[in-house]
């Protein structure tokens, strides 16, 4: 991932990159709290693969995997409500999927994460995706804001003309 790219997902404050810090660093303690990723995952290494943050001397290679014990839609709606907005879509998730492997050490899909339309969080959150609440309500719970306001995957044109939504 390398980095959050949407700074309406943070609240105002003189250094953006501490808010972001604080708020990755809850998300880390809070998932590890509930079980969705081990306690032995370093932590380190869990807010660079959200941030691009690294602690000075550290480094990591693209093979260190988080371990997700978690439904893989869960992730992807955290992933999804982080990295889009109205401006900004989710686009590479497949990358942010392989930092990630199941407790099987099986390749993550986060493709089951799809887009969920929300105008009025609190009206709606019965009738939505329980996995999108969860993801909503955990990261407002670590201090992001906004989580709610995701974009559609933008559509290639290649993937409009093989679903036949392009007009000849």
């Amino acid at each position: 991932m390398g980095g959050l790219q949407c700074e309406s997902k943070l609240k105002q404050g003189k250094d953006k990159l501490m808010v972001l810090y604080v708020c990755i660093n809850e998300l880390y303690n809070n998932l590890c709290q509930l079980e969705k990723i081990g306690i032995d995952t370093d932590k380190d290494l869990f807010i660079y693969r959200f941030t691009g943050l690294v602690k000075q001397g550290a480094s990591f290679l693209p093979s260190e995997k988080i371990k997700w014990y978690g439904k893989n839609v869960l992730l992807g709606h955290i992933i999804r409500c982080l990295t889009s907005d109205n401006k900004y879509y989710p686009e590479k998730m497949e990358i942010a999927a392989e930092f990630f492997e199941s407790k099987t050490g099986k390749k993550i899909n986060l493709a089951s994460a799809r887009h969920v339309n929300v105008s009025n969080f609190e009206d709606e959150k019965d009738s939505i995706d329980p996995n999108f609440v969860e993801a909503v309500e955990l990261l407002r719970k670590c201090g992001f804001i906004n989580a709610e306001y995701t974009s559609r995957r933008r559509e290639t044109l290649q993937y409009r003309k093989k679903n036949g939504r392009t007009q000849n």
